[in-house]
């Protein structure tokens, strides 16, 4: 047989090849599919009777461990990559029920009973700042550490849970992308601040924006249940020492009633508040609302000429045509990224002065929703984590 004769052996025989395996793949996928709509059938089977009966409210509410089985067989199906929708729609009936803290469903465990104070402040902990690190170090001390959140005091100047966040640039959105990896991998959603939680599903975006961030941390915080008191100024905090041992025993926290001066710039209110007292203090103010722009504090030499980001409300709406902008984060990358009219020309950034590059690949500008799920402004407790996979 000549070389033709045997290169149509071998091309036959690669056919045949390529049609075993299509066939094999074809009879996977419907392998697949019928096992997803028996998950879906079998998850959807447990939980209807458990939802009716906690929504009866003459009937006792059933343990919340029944629901862990419903929910696996739902993940499962999820898993397969078929029937998603109906899997998604399911889980998120069961997130209704318990108002989005279906990442607490979980075996009970036994109650530890909470520690006796071991000092006479109090206040266990004052919290200065109720934004990301002020709630995150909140949940911690009470949701892992058990310290009664009556005895973790969050003091916040702003109105609101994420002041500093509603403060952003209309424009500005987070470089780090929120990613709901939780049910794949043992990781966090990058821009997550509490385990079992993801901005990703809460939000519905990929790179959330100030007040999308701000959603996130407020909702947190009230379900949660921290302890915030708001529109408070801190004018000085003070060690206290034991006698004759010079040690710190704790602290005075020193407030006032917080107000926005003419110039923009908080101040407290002439009049002293109260003067907390705490064991411990954790500072949580976070720098975008304290820039070393002034002239008394420099941050470099002529800082005080610049504009500061937490001074701009809109890029777009800032006037002028040529910019120069120092650094390369979230505050320099969104003058650089937005859309512009072609006549202001293209900005100029520069690395901060402590020499860190500026990543790459900038953010998209435009707002993707690559999660399935109920979504911010929906009504009622938001749900802080999903079983939801991404979808093209």
């Amino acid at each position: 047989m000549g070389s033709n004769g045997n290169s149509a052996v071998a091309a036959d025989a690669l056919l045949k090849e390529s049609e075993a395996i299509h066939y094999s793949r074809r009879a996977l996928a419907g392998k697949r599919r019928a096992l997803a709509e028996k998950l879906l059938e079998e998850g959807r089977a447990l939980a209807g009777p458990l939802i009716e009966q906690v929504k009866d409210p003459e009937k006792e509410d059933p343990d919340k461990n029944l629901f862990l089985k419903p929910v696996d067989l739902l993940n499962a199906c999820l898993g397969l990559d078929h029937m998603t929708d109906e899997a998604t729609e399911e889980l998120n009936k069961i997130m209704e029920v318990f108002g989005g803290k279906i990442m607490w469903v979980t075996e009970e465990p036994e109650e530890v009973p909470r520690p006796e104070p071991n000092h006479n402040h109090a206040l266990d902990v004052v919290v200065v700042g109720a934004g990301a690190s002020g709630v995150g170090v909140g949940l911690m001390l009470t949701r892992v550490f058990n310290l009664d959140p009556e005895r973790v005091l969050l003091v916040e100047r702003g109105e609101r849970v994420g002041e500093s966040f509603h403060r952003w640039p209309k424009e500005m959105r987070f470089i780090s992308p929120s990613f709901n990896n939780q049910g794949w991998t043992n990781s966090f959603d990058l821009n997550s601040i509490a385990y079992g939680t993801s901005p990703a599903f809460t939000l519905q975006t990929e790179h959330p924006n100030g007040q999308e961030y701000a959603h996130y941390l407020n909702e947190l915080a009230t379900q949660g249940e921290l302890n915030i008191r708001f529109q408070t100024q801190v004018n000085a905090i003070e060690p206290l020492r034991k006698l004759g041992l010079g040690k710190i025993s704790g602290f005075k926290v020193k407030t006032s009633a917080a107000k926005v001066g003419e110039d923009g710039e908080w101040m407290g209110e002439e009049a002293e508040g109260e003067v907390l007292s705490a064991r411990y203090v954790v500072w949580a103010a976070g720098e975008f609302q304290y820039p070393r722009a002034k002239e008394q504090d420099p941050f470099f030499p002529g800082a005080e000429l610049c504009r500061h980001n937490s001074s701009v409300r809109s890029w777009k709406e800032l006037p002028g045509d040529d910019f120069v902008v120092i650094g390369g984060y979230e505050s320099a990358w969104t003058p650089c990224t937005i859309s512009q009219p072609a006549a202001r020309g293209p900005p100029w950034s520069r690395p901060r002065p402590s020499g860190r590059s500026p990543p790459t690949t900038p953010p998209p500008s435009s707002r993707p929703t690559p999660w399935r799920g109920s979504g911010m402004g929906s009504g009622g407790p938001q749900p802080l984590l999903g079983s939801s996979r991404p979808s093209a």
